[in-house]
């Protein structure tokens, strides 16, 4: 009986390594090298067809220049427009990709930011790209925030990026209320012109009282000095006086002879 249960003992022990013996080797990746490789091709994938509803939606290079964007645009738009083509979902759709593309191709800004996500995102996914070193640039994705229905013409245009403010202040109030304008222009010259009249009249009046006072005051010293020379001659020596008086006797009755003589 020990022996009995000393064989099924061991053959128990024994069971699970005859299993793991009996399996044979799978070829399936380990989930996460499965998970890795999925994102990496559903990565690829989403950079070609970014590109693709732009340059190869177009049918151009990158380097073609606005001129060969519109003819290729017209082309295009003529050969899948809903209007040429009813009913058919794949060319609505490619006019809707048509449309898109062109509108972001066309506008310099906007153009420039699509080639450097498109770098990025190309740099990204590239298993060759190496790790540089030194400042890098934050390049925000390109997102297309444009619905363009299929009912949309080939002439759709979108609004161009202006450095010119879009509301001017100027150009409204001089359109809606030029002579309001006008008149509120004359008013506040008027005014300005009469304070500058009355300020120059008070500045007048001011110098004519002072030169009034001057001549006032040049008046009395004159008259003052009038006065002291009638007082002085007045009360003048009385013997003295007679002495000039008698002296100019003399001369005169002297200046008689003299004629006489003659």
């Amino acid at each position: 009986m020990r022996l009995t249960a000393t064989i099924v003992t061991a053959f128990l022990a024994m069971r699970p390594l005859f299993f793991v013996v009996s399996q044979k080797p799978t070829r399936q990746l380990p989930s996460f090298s499965r998970q890795c490789f999925s994102n990496r091709f559903i990565s690829s994938s989403r950079i070609c067809g970014a590109r693709k509803n732009h340059y190869q939606t177009l049918d151009v290079p990158p380097s073609a220049d606005k001129k060969a964007l519109k003819a290729q645009f017209y082309k295009l738009s003529m050969r899948y427009h809903p209007d040429k083509n009813p009913g058919d979902e794949e060319a609505s759709a490619k006019f809707i990709e048509i449309n898109e593309a062109y509108s972001t191709l066309n506008d310099d800004f906007k153009r420039r930011e699509y080639d450097r996500t498109m770098e990025v995102l190309d740099s990204k996914a590239s298993p060759f790209t190496h790790n540089r070193t030194g400042p890098r640039r934050t390049v925000r994705p390109y997102e297309s925030r444009d619905h363009i229905k299929p009912d949309d013409w080939i002439l759709y245009r979108r609004p161009q990026r202006s450095s010119r403010p879009i509301y001017d202040f100027g150009k409204h109030e001089q359109e809606h209320y030029g002579r309001a304008a006008e008149k509120r222009e004359h008013t506040r010259q008027a005014r300005l012109f009469k304070t500058l009249y009355f300020r120059k009249l008070q500045e007048a009046e001011r110098m004519e009282s002072r030169m009034m006072y001057v001549c006032a005051l040049v008046g009395f010293g004159v008259f003052f000095l009038f006065q002291s020379g009638l007082i002085q001659l007045i009360f003048l020596d009385d013997d003295g006086l007679d002495e000039d008086l008698a002296e100019i006797y003399r001369i005169s009755k002297a200046m008689g002879r003299n004629r006489e003589k003659d």
